[in-house]
């Protein structure tokens, strides 16, 4: 038999699925690790990653694991030999792209097959495992494939090869019922944004970018399909391209900003002339802003100077390439949706002290009836409505401002000033307030998490700093870290739940001396237990997580933040630990 055929004769029904399958992900390694590949081809290597993942997860999700072959899956049991011919045919899909079965045949004894350390690292630890479980059921027949290179394939049979393999992903996942093919693609979702968060160069997102524009083809269009796919029960609607588009749109927007830092110099495009600019009186150099820009009324978003930095000359400089580089990304139109940001119009340049003073520019939004809309901050409103929002409402922007973190994060971007003043509302002229659709703002001193890119020092400010990690308010702070933002997350998610201001939460004065305490404060059992008593156990578990931090986010003291690999993790926890437990709960 051939290295991706089943091994053994007179096995138990699931144990030959479980053969059967792991010579399928061999199939998938195999053309993976593919030798000579030229670079315009590189992008369907990436997309069989992905589709390796995606047969991997499924076969999670039904049981084909060694430890349960025999409690078999109920939907293994019903549907086994459908299952077995569609795994069969994965199998005679990868021998037909092949110049010569006896190249593919070729096989070598007692060779070890170790998965390489790229072909794992998008996984969280339990699913790496899983996919070397899976290879070593294949392995242990004593036989291990020798590499494939790619002048054994015919070349004008490779991207139907993929085709293909989307489309019969697309139908052994119809086998699954509603509630576990969500799950499945929620799963699935979050290794493609670890394999963007993996990328780190521009050709390397493009071709995830082209990987994940691969077009799906309908069975009909292929009649070695048609008959196989023709027995299939499908019992959900087609995979939705949404959470494809989604990543594509954060690729797009992570290739934008690596190739504008490339670039040291962005130029005065997103210069707003200072006489096109009418500001609301003076120049505040401090906070938010309004003014008027060539007849549209805007808002700005001051950078606070420092004053001791060691070298106001240096100091400028830096912060201006900063705020011209932050202009030019933020101003995308393209930007991504989740990030729930404002538009960006450009930067604003006050020379109207001995110092010049740095803004970013926002368009205004607009109401339900397309005219200027009032705008207010969630820290204003935990002021002002006496009578807090329904839970419901409330959840949903946690859910939101977490998520988005989560999708600024996937890009290798740290946002560095979460607190609820930087969440904002837009409101109709009599006063109603629209909270499902908030604005992400406060990216005056964001960066990218990147090692070589400059930190930029911030103004000590009580009202910022509240919402800092005690880790940063020392005068020898170190670099501001993507935990430091889940950090700042966990307090406005406190405020969030109970509608009161974090000071008032943890009965504090807002002053240099008491803002260390915050931290402390919260993870008290007092706060936690009065938190779980007014919005239940698993909103309280999230907020602890996110302040406690550390291993509660699967970080250990000696871990490197701005190392991919721990990236990956830091994301998998956020979305694990803080997302899908919010989305758990039910109203």
């Amino acid at each position: 038999m051939d290295p991706i055929s089943a091994a053994g004769i007179g096995l138990g029904v699931t144990s030959l699925s479980l053969q059967v399958f792991s010579g399928c992900i061999k199939g998938y390694q195999m053309f993976i690790e593919m030798v000579g590949m030229p670079g315009e081809f590189e992008h369907l290597r990436t997309r069989l990653r992905i589709e390796q993942s995606r047969c991997l997860l499924w076969g999670e999700k039904i049981g084909l694991v060694e430890e349960l072959l025999d409690r078999p899956h109920r939907m293994l049991q019903m549907n086994n030999n459908l299952v077995l011919d569609m795994l069969h045919q994965i199998q005679t899909t990868f021998r037909a792209c092949i110049e010569t079965t006896s190249a593919f045949d070729h096989v070598a004894e007692g060779r070890s097959s170790e998965v390489p350390r790229n072909t794992t690292e998008t996984w969280t630890k339990p699913r790496s495992t899983f996919l070397r479980k899976t290879l070593a059921v294949w392995e242990r027949s004593g036989r291990v494939a020798a590499r494939l290179e790619w002048a054994m394939l015919k070349k004008d049979s490779f991207e139907k090869l993929v085709t293909k393999l989307v489309q019969y992903n697309d139908r052994i996942e119809s086998f699954l019922d509603r509630s576990a093919l969500e799950d499945l693609r929620t799963m699935q979702a979050q290794h493609n944004l670890a394999l963007l968060q993996m990328t780190d160069r521009i050709d390397q997102i493009q071709n995830l970018i082209r990987a994940m524009s691969v077009v799906r083809r309908s069975p009909a269009d292929d009649g070695d399909l048609d008959s196989l796919f023709s027995r299939a029960v499908t019992l959900v609607e087609e995979p939705s391209d949404a959470a494809n588009q989604s990543v594509v749109s954060l690729a797009e927007f992570k290739r934008h900003h690596l190739s504008i830092e490339m670039n040291m110099s962005p130029g005065e495009t997103f210069l707003i002339p200072p006489n096109d600019m009418e500001l609301d009186g003076a120049p505040k150099y401090s906070g938010r802003q309004l003014a008027n820009l060539d007849g549209q009324k805007v808002w700005l978003e001051w950078r606070e100077s420092v004053d001791d930095a060691f070298s106001q000359k240096t100091y400028s400089s830096t912060v201006e390439t900063r705020v011209k580089k932050l202009s030019a990304i933020l101003a995308a139109p393209d930007r991504p949706r989740a990030f729930h940001s404002p538009r960006c119009l450009g930067y604003y340049r006050s020379e109207a002290s001995d110092k010049p003073g740095y803004a970013l520019v926002y368009k205004w939004p607009v109401d339900t009836h397309g005219h200027n809309a009032d705008m207010v901050s969630l820290r204003e409103l935990l002021s002002k409505m006496s009578v807090p929002p329904a839970f419901n409402t409330r959840l949903q922007i946690a859910k939101m401002l977490a998520s988005s973190l989560l999708y600024l994060h996937a890009v290798d971007w740290i946002h560095k000033d979460v607190r609820s003043d930087s969440i904002l509302f837009a409101a109709d002229p009599d006063r109603t307030i629209n909270l499902k659709d908030p604005i992400f703002s406060g990216f005056e001193f964001s960066r990218p998490a990147l090692p070589e890119e400059v930190t930029v020092s911030h103004q000590f400010s009580d009202k910022h700093d509240l919402y800092r990690h005690p880790d940063l308010l020392t005068l020898d702070a170190g670099r501001s870290r993507k935990s430091h933002d889940i950090y700042s997350l966990g307090l406005v998610l406190a405020e969030i739940a109970l509608w009161e201001p974090i000071e008032d939460i943890v009965e504090i004065k807002v002053r240099r001396k008491e803002l260390k305490s915050v931290r402390k404060r919260m993870l008290s059992p007092t706060i936690s237990s009065f938190l779980g008593e007014r919005v239940g156990w698993i909103y309280a578990d999230v907020v602890r997580d996110c302040i406690e931090g550390g291993q509660a986010l699967d970080l250990l003291p000696e871990d490197d933040e701005e190392d991919p690999e721990t990236g990956v993790r830091l994301s998998n926890a956020l979305h694990e630990r803080v997302i899908q437990k919010l989305e758990s709960i039910r109203v």
